[in-house]
């Protein structure tokens, strides 16, 4: 784990709960500096198709993904499944 990373997990790690992902795993990619930045955005289950389609007709150079569901609040701020 890089020194930036050990902050990151330092700063919010008490608010992160891993679940089926384990823990060795989710810290390289959850806590890594390098994917901070415009990598998330929630919408709207009801905009879904219609994002991934407009995604889709961009011709986009990249992969858009759904990687989540936004869930009922909890004590912790981020849940890992």
């Amino acid at each position: 784990m890089t020194a930036a990373a050990q902050r990151n997990r330092n700063h919010v790690g008490e608010d992160v709960q891993f679940f089926v992902v384990p823990f060795e795993i989710g810290r390289v990619f959850y806590f890594d500096p390098q994917t901070s930045g415009g990598l998330l955005l929630s919408v709207s289950p009801d905009d879904v198709e219609g994002m991934m389609r407009d995604f889709e007709h961009a011709g986009m150079e990249t992969t858009v993904s759904i990687i989540g569901k936004v869930a009922p609040k909890s004590d912790k701020l981020i849940r890992l499944f």
